[in-house]
């Protein structure tokens, strides 16, 4: 006779939600954008993250089972665990503290931002003691990929389904991220795994990995391309260490080496694409190194403050001072650069050298970790994606799905280092992770669904017309909620946590982290949206309907300068026109 299956109870179910939390936001946060806001791209993912984070908080209870002891210990999470507490001192001390602390309007990058991506590392720790939740973790990230590759070679093949407003003459396809640098370093990280996934598993992934490649090409973004020169040049060295012989192996990495240097340091031996793209004289190359110059100058000045920095988010208010004119001229354009495009110069002005030695000393702990893995593949897989990471780094600008992709290649490599439970996964499981990429992908479409469903409001007043815009931002937390379910679902099947415990605790903390959610994450969501509305409105020089939705938007985000930049320019617009001509007053 058959046996029944055992149904989950709610204490298994939320100590396995963190880590369901984490495998859905890996799986839906690379495609996640929302068309109903006004900065549609990386700040919607920064606070669905930081909505994640809120969710996934029981893991900071599951951290002290005797089973994750031991890897807490590991130098990764010790030099981890220092970063952030060196971020925290700068948050503290930091020359603008609100933007430090929550991150500024166009990111969210502050150290909330960081604590987000830190419980979400810890909550992948509990999933890598075993090999299914280390098959969770690679697959979730890779099947997130997909959508993204294929978004940005529709893009390029100009068959985009959404019509930008206005793009340029210069503008690039950044396929669901709307950056073609922030695309390309996220595809560095995931298509070692996708190879790895290859070999191991089935073929089919090859498919995944064509996609991948094709679009890292498509972004044509330098440091994506360096990144997974790095990434093959790892994984090439690791298998020559392993299979040929010494001598055949260094002379192999010297003529590598000599190659590099030649083609960097020698202009007349490149090709002529490859001469364009490097002409330190001309283009984006000159801004980077203008940048890079800059950025370094306020380093120098910084006094006391190179030890721990001026705070997340301080070097848009830091680079009016020594901002180079050239900049203006290459780019065509008056914005401050808001990062060096070099991540050890963003953290040198992030948390000072303290700050910057912690973040390297991360990189590499990782690096040496992953050389120590007994499984070659693994060991190939995981040293080329994060050698990708670091170099991409030094030329891009991390993004939020970059950073949790990482921590996720982090928690991989801690989990590999002790001894590995095995156990296996219900199929269904890899089904919610599907769902949670799915839903990633259709969140454009989601979050234009209410203004398909209802015609515009044409009378009423202006609370009337508040309850309208917040039914047309109705999307978001529908989405939110969305992605909650799926998690409790990956929860429910997946299996992989230990014995429940302090089941009372963690319901009231999900209760809790579901409230702050809607507060901290769903509330400046809903007031972007409302700025969008009114942007949309003055386009149509609807001035009294595009002042009540800015209105709206910097009563909900008082502490947001461009919802008040916004309120005051539609109200003078708006005075302008309906006041009478000048000659009939005098």
């Amino acid at each position: 006779m058959a046996r029944k299956p055992v149904r989950p109870s709610l204490g298994t179910v939320l100590e396995a939600l963190p880590l369901g939390v984490a495998l859905t936001l890996l799986a839906a946060l690379p495609s996640y954008f929302n068309l109903a806001t006004d900065q549609i791209f990386e700040e919607e993912k920064s606070l669905l993250l930081r909505a994640g984070a809120l969710m996934a908080l029981p893991a900071l209870v599951a951290l002290w089972r005797a089973d994750l002891r031991r890897l807490v210990k590991h130098p990764i999470v010790a030099l981890c665990a220092g970063l952030m507490f060196v971020l925290t001192i700068a948050t503290i001390f930091a020359i603008v503290p609100r933007e430090a602390l929550s991150g500024a309007h166009l990111r969210r990058h502050g150290l909330v931002m960081w604590i987000a991506v830190a419980v979400l590392f810890v909550a992948m720790l509990s999933g890598s003691r075993t090999t299914a939740g280390r098959d969770l973790i690679v697959r979730a990230l890779i099947v997130g990929a997909a959508w993204p590759s294929a978004y940005l070679l529709l893009q390029r093949g100009g068959l985009d389904p959404f019509q930008w407003i206005a793009p340029g003459e210069g503008f690039k396809a950044g396929g669901s991220f709307g950056n073609h640098v922030m695309l390309g370093g996220y595809l560095a990280v995931a298509i070692p795994l996708t190879a790895l996934e290859a070999y191991r598993s089935s073929r089919i992934w090859i498919v995944l990995l064509v996609l991948e490649v094709a679009a890292i090409i498509a972004t044509a973004s330098r440091g994506a391309l360096l990144a997974m020169a790095a990434a093959l040049a790892t994984a090439g060295a690791i298998l020559l260490w392993r299979c040929a012989p010494r001598r055949v192996g260094a002379a192999v990495v010297a003529a590598t080496a000599l190659g590099a240097v030649l083609l960097v340091g020698v202009p007349e031996l490149r090709p002529a694409i490859v001469e364009r793209q490097l002409d330190p004289r001309a283009g984006s190359a000159r801004v980077r190194i203008l940048i890079w110059q800059d950025t370094i100058d306020i380093v120098r000045h910084s006094g006391a403050r190179m030890l721990f920095g001026h705070g997340p988010e301080s070097l848009a208010s830091l680079f009016p001072g020594h901002y180079s004119p050239e900049i203006g001229y290459w780019e065509q354009i008056d914005a401050m650069p808001d990062r060096a495009h070099n991540e050890v110069l963003d953290m040198l002005v992030w948390a000072g050298g303290i700050g910057a030695l912690f973040e390297l000393g991360l990189f590499a702990a990782a690096f040496l970790a992953a050389l120590r893995i007994d499984d070659i593949a693994t060991r190939c897989a995981l040293s080329a994606a994060v050698a990708a990471h670091v170099v991409e780094l030094q030329f891009g600008i991390a993004s939020v799905t970059t950073r949790l992709c990482f921590f996720a290649v982090a928690a991989l490599i801690v989990g590999a280092s002790g001894p590995v439970r095995e156990e296996r996964i219900p199929r269904h499981a890899y089904m919610w992770v599907v769902i949670a990429a799915a839903i990633g992908a259709a969140s454009p479409w989601l979050s234009m669904l209410p203004s398909f469903l209802d015609n515009p409001i044409s009378s009423g007043g202006e609370a009337e017309f508040i309850a309208y815009l917040r039914y047309l931002s109705s999307s978001v937390p529908i989405l939110y909620g969305a992605f909650l379910l799926i998690a409790i679902g990956m929860a429910r099947t997946s299996r992989i946590a230990g014995p429940a415990s302090a089941t009372a605790f963690r319901l009231a903390m999900l209760v809790a982290g579901v409230w702050a959610a809607a507060v901290w994450c769903i509330g400046p969501s809903r007031a972007d949206a409302f700025a969008a509305a009114g942007r949309s409105y003055e386009r149509d020089q609807r001035w009294p309907e595009a002042t009540a939705a800015h209105r709206a938007a910097a009563r909900e985000q008082p502490s947001v300068v461009e919802y008040q930049s916004n309120l005051g320019r539609t109200l003078v617009q708006w005075a302008m026109q309906s006041a009478p001509p000048m000659r009939e007053q005098l």
